[in-house]
């Protein structure tokens, strides 16, 4: 599995926008036109350049071919007529400074990247969304570990229930992560999610000192598939990064 990473600030030139822009249907740009901020609307173009040039690295289609349908939770999806074979699925994720796109071969991805000091986290939160596991380990940690904690909870859940496809429609505390040792995780789930830690590989890395991601794919093979990271600045340039990596479930 792939993990694309466009970091904000090297693909907000007038140039690189205006080529976003030109490769857009009108209904895309205009929908990008919609956000109120101009950081948000800039966000918006390079978040629909980047799947746009991502899947035209796997698929025989031009970025400007490919259109695009929302489901009823707003996922977006290819559009039916114009599947090519070998489609991969793929999954989108974005924050301050960061934007994603998660890619794989298996039937299911989900991803989530969030900036560590984007939103205000407390031991409330925690406590009503997470699993009470996770609140009370949450809660035993120092104060200064806290915030990062938090957010390595947040987005593996959010990973997993994009990849999923069913929002917040699954409770975040109807599943429970714990992190056993320096590197490795495991999740469990409650009998109403009807689902097997077995199928499902997590991995948590930290792009930035800012960002935290996840991602959650649906795999049955052995082994589990491994995570490659790399830099882009669409239609520009590409390239291998070296993303730490925090944890990741057992193979």
């Amino acid at each position: 599995m792939h993990l694309w990473l466009v970091f904000q600030d090297e693909a907000d030139s007038p140039d690189c926008l205006a080529r976003y822009r030109a490769i857009l249907p009108e209904d895309e740009r205009l929908a990008a036109d919609r956000f109120y901020f101009e950081s948000g609307r800039h966000q918006a173009l390079i978040t629909r350049a980047l799947v746009r040039v991502v899947l035209s690295r796997y698929c025989e289609v031009l970025p400007e071919e490919w259109r695009f349908v929302r489901d009823e939770r707003g996922r977006p999806h290819v559009a039916p007529d114009i599947r090519p074979a070998g489609l991969p699925a793929f999954n989108l994720s974005h924050t301050r400074g960061l934007i994603a796109c998660a890619v794989t071969g298996a039937a299911a991805i989900g991803a989530d990247v969030e900036h560590v000091e984007e939103r205000r986290t407390s031991l409330n939160i925690a406590n009503r969304y997470f699993a009470i596991t996770e609140s009370a380990a949450l809660g035993a940690l120092p104060r200064e570990q806290q915030t990062d904690r938090f957010f390595h909870y947040w987005t593996l859940k959010e990973s997993y229930i994009k990849a999923r496809g069913k929002g917040l429609a699954l409770p975040l505390g109807d599943f429970a992560f714990t992190f056993e040792g320096a590197h490795a995780l495991s999740v469990t789930f409650e009998a109403s999610l009807q689902d097997d830690p077995a199928r499902w590989c997590f991995l948590l890395c930290r792009p930035s000192p800012d960002h935290v991601a996840a991602v959650c794919v649906a795999t049955d093979r052995a082994p589990r598939p491994r995570l490659t990271v790399g830099r882009m600045v669409p239609l520009s340039s590409e390239q291998p990064f070296a993303c730490d990596l925090l944890r990741a479930s057992a193979a």
